[in-house]
């Protein structure tokens, strides 16, 4: 959150910039359709799952085969 002298326009603007993705939501739902809307929503739901879970899954398996080649090394010499 970005802090403003309090006067009477940054107290606006800190409650402007609490409230705006819930207010930007609204103004879409209401200017697209709701299927449209549903559909983007999951698509954005979809999106954030692959770079959470598939990503992370993704690093798990390098550190691990990091990990089996160090410990190969380490055998070996």
């Amino acid at each position: 959150m970005i802090f403003y002298t309090f006067d009477n326009c940054s107290k606006y603007m800190l409650i402007f910039l609490k409230f705006y993705p819930i207010t930007s939501l609204l103004i879409y739902k209401q200017t697209v359709s709701n299927r449209v809307f549903k559909i983007l929503s999951m698509l954005m739901i979809n999106w954030f799952l692959y770079f959470t879970v598939i990503f992370s899954k993704k690093l798990l398996l390098y550190f691990i085969i990091l990990k089996k080649k160090v410990e190969g090394y380490e055998v070996v010499n």
